[in-house]
């Protein structure tokens, strides 16, 4: 299976992804160029960066891409290596090497700081549309290489599945969006075109786009928002027994 992770890159050093894991190579990755022997490997197969390293669609960078051919993970949070992690890591092992498998099963759990992901054998492609921070306006030219990673106007080699875990929450059903449109077209050519529906909290009809597209596969993560406390209970000595609250950071609220 080819799976595609339109978000910002992918940190293909990772030994979850086969490589060595070292910070050093990952450090001396420059991620603008492809080194020799560096991309693409075994497990991320293929991808491009979109966008460059400054871009971003809102206010705190440049709106104007600067698409390169590597599609390295070097945003600050990590998001899209996140995410390649969890839908097709590996595994890895507590000598923090890459897992070699099988798969079959029963694993000891006790042997990875990683586990094995969901699709642990499928092919990984790195889409990256973001810059360091910031927003982006080019999920559609990612589903159009989707649709046709080697641009040859062919689409028989489509990826098989894709996923965007990304969104603005309360997105409109606007038949003239394009990025609505390409969800759609992708999928039309076989594509399982998976979408975050919005991770916004336990909030109604928060729905995200382009998650809104009829053909998306849509996943929510919502939880009851509730009033968070942290809370300590004191048994000795007799002075301070009891239960504290934290009040900015501190325990000094007591209960009982």
């Amino acid at each position: 299976m080819k799976l595609g992770i339109i978000d910002g890159g992918i940190d293909y050093t990772h030994a979850d992804f086969g490589a060595s894991g070292s910070v050093a190579d990952y450090s001396a990755n420059d991620p603008t160029t492809i080194e020799p022997d560096s991309f693409p490997t075994a497990k991320v197969a293929g991808g491009t960066d979109f966008v460059g390293e400054d871009y971003d669609a809102g206010n705190s960078g440049s709106s104007t891409p600067v698409p390169d051919p590597d599609p390295l993970d070097n945003t600050d949070d990590h998001h899209g290596t996140h995410v390649a992690v969890i839908a097709a890591g590996l595994g890895v092992t507590t000598n923090h090497a890459s897992f070699q498998g099988g798969y079959g099963g029963p694993f000891d759990s006790s042997q990875f700081p990683i586990g094995p992901r969901v699709a642990p054998e499928a092919s990984l492609y790195a889409l990256k549309i973001f810059g360091r921070s910031g927003g982006t306006a080019a999920v559609p030219d990612a589903l159009d290489w989707a649709a046709d990673p080697d641009q040859d106007g062919q689409t028989l080699d489509h990826l098989d599945v894709v996923n965007l875990s990304l969104g603005s929450g309360f997105g409109v059903d606007d038949s003239t969006d394009p990025e609505l449109k390409a969800v759609d077209r992708l999928a039309r050519l076989g594509c399982v075109v998976c979408i975050a529906a919005g991770n916004d909290g336990n909030t109604a009809c928060i729905m995200s786009s382009p998650g809104l597209a009829p053909r998306a596969v849509t996943v929510a993560n919502s939880y009851a928002d509730g009033n968070p406390t942290l809370q300590i209970k004191v048994t000795a000595p007799a002075a301070v027994v009891g239960s504290y609250a934290a009040v900015e950071g501190d325990f000094t609220a007591p209960l009982s």
